[in-house]
């Protein structure tokens, strides 16, 4: 058997359960009894709030990610000509276990985030016929690892400079969110943006971890824990077989 992967669907899937808890923490008056949906992502019906969720990581960065993912638990002779491609070109970084197995990861400092097309692209889909709209239009945006030199200058775009004239939608007749969330390791940045303001929600690491693990289990079915131990016994049947 297999060891099972993680498919892009669930992993969005649990972003946006880890998205509904964050903010079910921060502000649990208006998302402790929200839901997920589809268009938009987070609901809360009865006070008519709808939350729609993105990475906003540029894609050659999710790209490097995902590649380090599937090299890592490989041995180098598992190792295809397209692994050691992306060893070479794109910055992603192998160690060796004693055991024979590796692990990869993959390293780029700055420029790691769109928020401003991230923010364009779901502002047009906001206002597509297929979107349920509600009172309270929010954004949240995950950049996980998003450093000083980068969240101030997306900070400022969402504060002071969108200009909504470049989408050809004029100020009018139009849906426009009403708040983005920042979503960075500890931290919530709320950002109203009617009232051109924000405040910071610090969330602790052990409540992190608690929402992280509560998030995996509701999406999987099972623990981190459980999942990988799972696969542990798929790859040692497989090497019985060999």
């Amino acid at each position: 058997m297999s060891p099972r992967r993680i498919t892009s669907a669930e992993k969005h899937k649990f972003e946006e359960e880890r998205a509904r808890m964050v903010l079910a923490l921060c502000d649990p008056d208006r998302f402790e009894d929200s839901v997920l949906s589809e268009s938009p992502d987070i609901i809360n019906e009865r006070l008519g709030i709808g939350v729609e969720v993105t990475n906003c990581t540029k894609q050659n960065v999710l790209k490097g990610s995902s590649w380090a993912g599937t090299i890592s638990g490989k041995s180098v002779y598992e190792l295809s000509k397209a692994d050691r491609d992306h060893i070479a070109a794109h910055r992603v970084s192998v160690t060796q276990f004693p055991i024979g197995k590796l692990i990869a990861g993959f390293c780029c400092w700055g420029d790691n985030y769109d928020v401003k097309g991230a923010f364009q692209r779901k502002l047009i889909k906001l206002n597509q016929s297929h979107f349920q709209k509600f009172a309270e239009n929010n954004f949240f945006m995950l950049c996980w690892m998003m450093d000083v030199d980068e969240l101030e200058p997306a900070l400022n775009f969402l504060l002071n400079d969108i200009d909504y004239r470049e989408l050809n939608m004029g100020e009018n007749g139009f849906t426009k969110f009403d708040k983005v969330y920042l979503f960075k390791e500890q931290l919530l940045i709320e950002i109203n943006l009617h009232q051109k303001c924000f405040i910071k929600r610090e969330i602790t690491p052990e409540q992190m971890n608690v929402i992280s693990h509560s998030s995996f289990q509701k999406v999987f079915g099972m623990t981190r824990e459980e999942f990988h131990a799972q696969n542990h016994i798929n790859n040692s049947a497989n090497r019985n077989l060999e």
